[in-house]
């Protein structure tokens, strides 16, 4: 019963998300429409309909960004835990971070840049 209530709540989240991006969209040009906005709803369904990991999840969103005219590059980093080496991708754009909510990147050293 806990995992319908939990899905349910982010679906709600994700209808709020929805409306939220199709006012932006209705009320601004394309152009205006800021990279954060896009990336976080991107995110947020990802996150609801798929179970990706943060690499294919930074590549369909570096794809649509770039449809939107936002040049954007993968950063890959790595972190020691417990004796288990963790991979992470995220977005950067203009030296910039496109993180998304919650994430936390901070004990992570970069490794290597997709362009």
């Amino acid at each position: 019963m806990t995992a319908i209530f939990y899905k349910l709540l982010k679906f709600n989240k994700l209808i709020k998300a929805t409306t939220s991006l199709s006012k932006a969209i209705l009320s601004k040009k394309i152009s205006d429409l800021k990279a954060s906005e896009i990336n976080n709803f991107h995110s947020k369904v990802g996150n609801l309909f798929f179970n990706f990991s943060c690499l294919p999840l930074c590549i369909s969103a570096k794809l649509l960004l770039s449809s939107y005219g936002y040049e954007t590059k993968i950063q890959s980093g790595i972190k020691l835990e417990e004796k288990n080496i963790k991979g992470h991708a995220w977005l950067v754009m203009k030296d910039n971070k496109l993180l998304n909510e919650n994430e936390n990147i901070k004990d992570f050293q970069k490794s290597f840049l997709i362009d």
